[in-house]
């Protein structure tokens, strides 16, 4: 089996399994906030429990579509670049290039997030130290 093909077949399959798994937990998903409409009727006290459940499931919902994009990103832009096996070596060389221009790009964004991650992090540690050093001069 080429290496390709396993990366391909996997993938589908795990698309798959996480597809239906959130058309299972958006039906859950309206069958709670039904829940919720009808316990604010009825016992409005017992709400917060039925509105943490909500935000479990739309948490559990969001990390289940970051799990998809990775895979929707490396099929949705690499497959034509690399699938087409029809093509001429002038357009093969041209296919590589604009795949080299996708990464670089994407290297740049990553890069440029790390640095924006960096600064704030030095700003949250200069913010706890400033932080310390008022409580030690208070205590």
């Amino acid at each position: 089996m080429p290496p390709g093909l396993f990366m391909e077949l996997h993938c589908t399959s795990v698309c798959s399994d996480i597809k239906q798994e959130l058309l299972h937990m958006n039906k859950e998903l309206l069958f709670s906030f039904q829940e919720l409409l009808s316990v604010l009727i009825d016992q409005p006290s017992s709400s917060p429990n039925r509105i943490a459940d909500i935000g479990t499931l739309l948490r559990q919902m969001h990390h289940l579509l970051n799990m998809l994009r990775p895979h929707q990103v490396r099929l949705g832009s690499l497959r034509p670049l690399l699938v087409d096996s029809r093509m001429h070596p002038s357009d093969d060389i041209q296919a590589w290039a604009t795949l080299a221009q996708t990464l670089q790009s994407e290297m740049r964004h990553r890069q440029e997030a790390v640095a924006d991650l960096q600064k704030q992090v030095a700003a949250a540690q200069r913010c706890l130290e400033s932080c310390t050093i008022k409580f030690k001069d208070e205590g």
